[in-house]
């Protein structure tokens, strides 16, 4: 049987759509996520890719906090690989223990892919976009607030 661990999601996995088609074998509701806080990080428009595209990353910052939602993920190796897949890691990303950071703690590990090697410009995709927009008609324009009021372009408030 495998642990349980959650995973921090603060851009496109803020609702179980967006988390859904990402190649785990476990199809979300929104039941399944719940809605937090993380301390000590800063949501940064930071993670460029080759082609260009520019998408949401954290950057650590002592003073600063983000919203977003958690969800179980299993640690077999398949849903870590489809995880790990799915969101860029080793790539754009690294996974990192947040574990004390969270609000809400769920009593396991949590943990959260933050952006390896910011970079900043480049475009936003539009796909990507209407995911953020879908998440904030999901989780309400309290959440949608709070989020803007929390993510930065080029390390300074947008």
């Amino acid at each position: 049987m495998a642990n349980l661990i959650y995973i921090f999601g603060y851009g496109s996995l803020i609702y179980a759509d967006g988390i859904n088609g990402r190649g785990l074998e476990k199809t979300y509701a929104e039941n399944d996520l719940v809605v937090t806080r993380l301390k000590g990080y800063r949501r940064e428009w930071n993670a460029l890719d080759a082609d260009g595209w520019t998408y949401l990353g954290l950057a650590e910052d002592p003073d600063s906090g983000v919203n977003g939602v958690l969800f179980p993920l299993e640690t077999d190796m398949t849903d870590i690989r489809d995880f790990d897949t799915s969101e860029a890691v080793h790539t754009l990303y690294e996974l990192v223990d947040v574990t004390d950071l969270v609000e809400d703690y769920p009593g396991s590990i949590v943990l959260t892919d933050i952006t390896k090697h910011p970079k900043y410009g480049g475009k936003i995709d539009p796909d990507y976009q209407a995911m953020l927009a879908a998440g904030f008609a999901v989780r309400g324009p309290a959440f949608q607030e709070e989020f803007l009021r929390t993510t930065f372009f080029s390390g300074k408030k947008a």
